[in-house]
C-alpha cells in the first residue's frame, strides 16, 4: 500500500463503523465483453466479470466494495475499489461526496504509457481519490482528484459529464464525456478524452466508447463496443445512482 494513502484508513474505518447496522444493502454482479476505465481497456479488449456490495444508511451515507477481473498483456489479475461517501440534496440538485481507494493486489496497474503489452513490474499502483458530483434532471457532472495518481506522487484528475434520458423505467440512454489529465504518465502532461453512448434495457447495457485525442493514438484506433449484463440483488427500493463506479462498462 502506498504510504501516502495510509492516513486515509482511520477516516474510512471511522465512517464505516459509524454507519447503522440496519443499513440497506445492495449486491451486484456484472459480466461484460470488455472493462473500460476512463476509456482505457483494462482487459486487453477481453471479457470481464465484476462484483460489488454496497451498504446505504438512512441519512444518505454509503459504503461499498467493488472488484473486477483484469488482463494486462495476457497477465490476468483483478482490482478492488473501496469507497464511501455521502449524498444529499441542495435545492433541486443531488450532491455526492465520495472517497475511493484503488487497490491492485498484484502490484502495478499497467505501465504509465498505457501500453497493455508492456507490463511494468512496479511495487504498487494503489492510490486514493476524492470525488464530488452533482446531478440535476438527468444531467451529471463529476470531478475526481488524486494527489498521487497511480502511486506516482504526481497529481491527476478526471472530469466527466453525463446525461441520462429515461424513455421508461426499464429503458434509458446515457451520453458520457470525460477527460483525464496527469503528469503520472510518461512524466509529461498527459491528457486524453473519452466519449461513450450507452443504452440500457432492464439488466442489459450496450456501450460504444472512443478516445479520439489520446496523445499517440493508442486506445483510439477504434470505437469499442461493449455488451454487459448486470444482476442486482435487494435493490428494488434503492434508487440512488451516485454510488455507481464512474466508467465501469
Amino acid at each position: 500500500m502506498n504510504s501516502s494513502n495510509i492516513r486515509y484508513i482511520p477516516f474510512i474505518l471511522a465512517l464505516s463503523l459509524g454507519m447503522p447496522l440496519h443499513a440497506e444493502n445492495v449486491g451486484k454482479f456484472t459480466a461484460a465483453t470488455n472493462y473500460l476505465w476512463r476509456g482505457v481497456t483494462q482487459t486487453s479488449d477481453s471479457p470481464a466479470v465484476a462484483v460489488a456490495l454496497e451498504y446505504y444508511a438512512p441519512q444518505g451515507s454509503y459504503l461499498g466494495i467493488w472488484s473486477s477481473s483484469t488482463n494486462y498483456g495476457d497477465r490476468q489479475s483483478y482490482e478492488v475499489h473501496g469507497y464511501l461517501g455521502h449524498g444529499f440534496k441542495l435545492a433541486e440538485v443531488d450532491i455526492d461526496l465520495a472517497l475511493r481507494y484503488y487497490y491492485f493486489p498484484d502490484g502495478g496497474k499497467y505501465s504509465f504509457d498505457f501500453q497493455p503489452d508492456k507490463w511494468e513490474n512496479r511495487e504498487s499502483s494503489d492510490f486514493t481519490e476524492g470525488q464530488i458530483g452533482a446531478t440535476y434532471s438527468g444531467l451529471n457532472a463529476r470531478y475526481a482528484y488524486s494527489n498521487s495518481y497511480l502511486a506516482s506522487d504526481r497529481p491527476g484528475y478526471y472530469l466527466e459529464f453525463n446525461y441520462t434520458y429515461y424513455f421508461m423505467d426499464e429503458l434509458s440512454v446515457k451520453l458520457h464525456a470525460g477527460r483525464t489529465k496527469s503528469e503520472a504518465i510518461d512524466d509529461t502532461q498527459y491528457t486524453a478524452s473519452d466519449q461513450a453512448l450507452s443504452i440500457t434495457w432492464t439488466y442489459f447495457t450496450v456501450t460504444a466508447s472512443n478516445m479520439p485525442d489520446n496523445d499517440d493514438g493508442r486506445q483510439a484506433d477504434k470505437i469499442r463496443y461493449i455488451f454487459g449484463w448486470t444482476l442486482l440483488i435487494n435493490s428494488d427500493d434503492v434508487k440512488r445512482s451516485f454510488s455507481e463506479p464512474e466508467d465501469e462498462e
